[in-house]
C-alpha cells in the first residue's frame, strides 16, 4: 500500500477574504464650513410624497405610543398624499385607530372581574387604574388572597 502524506498548505499562499473598500473622501466644501456658511438642504421644500411620508412616519410614533386620536389625523393626512402603497398602510391604520377608539367599555360584574381586568392593567403599565379596579374587586371579595396580592403589586 502507498502511504500518502498529508502536506501542509504553503504558507504563501493568500487566503480569499473580501476586498477592503475604502470611504470616499469627502470633499472640503462638505465640512464645518459647508454647515456654517450655507443650509440650503434644510430650507428647500418638501415634496408632497416626502411630506406623506413624514406624517406616516410621525403617526406610526404616535400610534406605538397609544396616542390614537393623534396618530388617527396624522395617517389621515397621509392617506391623502400622492404615494399609493403609503396611503393604503395610512388607511388601514386609520381603521385599527378607529377600532380601539370605539372598544365598548368593560362591563365588570364580579370580584373576579375586576381583578382580571385590574392585572391586565398593571401589565400593561396603566398602574393607577389598576389600583381601582382591584380595590373594587376587594370591596366585594375582601378575603381572597390573590386580589391582596395583586393590589400589593400596584401599589
Amino acid at each position: 500500500m502507498l502511504e500518502k502524506k498529508k502536506s501542509a498548505a504553503p504558507k504563501n499562499i493568500e487566503r480569499r477574504t473580501k476586498p477592503k473598500v475604502s470611504k470616499p473622501a469627502t470633499p472640503p466644501s462638505s465640512g464645518p464650513a459647508r454647515a456654517a456658511g450655507s443650509s440650503h438642504e434644510s430650507s428647500a421644500p418638501l415634496t408632497p410624497a416626502a411630506k406623506q411620508r413624514a406624517s406616516f412616519e410621525g403617526a406610526m410614533k404616535l400610534f406605538h405610543a397609544r396616542r390614537l386620536g393623534e396618530a388617527r389625523e396624522l395617517f389621515a393626512g397621509a392617506a391623502q398624499g400622492p404615494e399609493r402603497d403609503v396611503a393604503q398602510r395610512a388607511q388601514l391604520h386609520m381603521a385599527m385607530c378607529d377600532r380601539r377608539l370605539d372598544q365598548a367599555t368593560v362591563n365588570l360584574r364580579s370580584a373576579e372581574d375586576y381583578y382580571n381586568y385590574g392585572v391586565a392593567l398593571i401589565n400593561t403599565r396603566r398602574i393607577v387604574e389598576a389600583r381601582t379596579h382591584l380595590e373594587k374587586a376587594l370591596e366585594i371579595s375582601p378575603n381572597t388572597d390573590h386580589i391582596h396580592y395583586a393590589l400589593a403589586l400596584a401599589h
